[in-house]
């Protein structure tokens, strides 16, 4: 992202010190560089593309195991 010219090295900095200071996943960080970079509709395609695919795995496993259990 600095090699691109998207973000100052200062501004990666900041946004990776505030995703280690959040409670939970550091993959928060994504959003806040979604966010920087492209704005609202950044944030909003950094974390889908962060978590839909875990989310619809975990989905689609439990849905399996209801099926199985029942």
């Amino acid at each position: 992202m600095v090699q691109h010219g998207w973000l100052s090295s200062e501004q990666l900095i900041q946004d990776y010190v505030i995703g280690q200071l959040v409670p939970g996943p550091n993959m928060v960080v994504c959003t806040l560089l979604g966010l920087r970079i492209a704005g609202i509709p950044g944030a909003l395609a950094a974390s889908l593309g962060t978590y839909l695919a875990p989310i619809l795995l975990i989905s689609a496993a439990a849905r399996r195991f209801i099926a199985i259990t029942e």
